[in-house]
């Protein structure tokens, strides 16, 4: 069980302690206007929580500190979290979804069960979305122009 007390408003991130099954994982507390993502914890106030991989899936780039055991704030409280070494930007509200490129696959999630208390999660298993085809999430990139 991870305690997740800490967790305690929206865009809040902790990095979960590595285990011989998951490493380089943080949970992270959001909310959104459309149902919460696949292996979501639901919170009493309808936030939730979420758990993906520190790495972007573009080049490896650690998208949260490093440092073990950590937490802290993402840059935003809207559930985007981008990556300093290309710019790639990735939706937590949506799976993970790539938003802005270079980055075409979604973050690694993982499946996230509530504990025994309000304040605890266990971790299930990954969950890997399949690669984004360019365009999906750039707005109609994959319309033909007219008379083509």
């Amino acid at each position: 069980m991870i305690d997740i007390s800490d967790l305690d408003k929206v865009g809040k991130y902790k990095i979960v302690p590595e285990s011989n099954s998951f490493t380089d994982l943080f949970l992270c507390r959001l909310e959104s206007n459309s149902k919460p993502p696949e292996g979501a914890v639901v919170l009493a106030d309808g936030q939730f929580i979420v758990g993906f991989s520190r790495k972007c899936t573009h080049m490896s780039c650690y998208l949260v500190p490093q440092h073990s055991g950590t937490s802290g704030n993402l840059p935003t409280d809207d559930g985007l979290l981008s990556c300093k070494c290309h710019s790639s930007c990735f939706d937590l509200t949506n799976r993970g979804l790539p938003v802005i490129g270079p980055a075409t696959d979604c973050l690694a999630s993982v499946e996230l069960k509530a504990g025994n208390t309000s304040d605890e999660v266990e971790i299930v298993r990954w969950i890997q979305d399949k690669s984004v085809p360019y365009g999906i999430p750039y707005g109609g990139t994959t319309a033909k122009p007219n008379g083509v």
